[in-house]
């Protein structure tokens, strides 16, 4: 990043660990339905990760493990 890059700095920042079935790694031929309930097997521990991106106007917080249906849209600066 140079010096007229806007961007200083990205760090990571690890909010927890999570469980899934193994079906929400990879799409399967099974229906989502059906694997949600018969299911029994999980992954190991995965991580939760949001990035900071120190911005020369500001930081930035960056979640990208929510799902775009659920993320909050907002319209003004926090």
């Amino acid at each position: 990043m140079g010096t007229t890059d806007p961007i200083l700095r990205v760090s990571v920042v690890s909010t927890g660990q999570v469980q899934i079935r193994p079906d929400h790694l990879a799409s399967t031929w099974r229906p989502t339905l059906w694997w949600l309930l018969a299911s029994r097997r999980w992954t190991g521990p995965r991580p939760i990760n949001a990035y900071v991106i120190e911005h020369r106007d500001g930081l930035v917080l960056f979640d990208a493990e929510a799902p775009t249906c659920q993320a909050e849209q907002s319209s003004g600066q926090r």
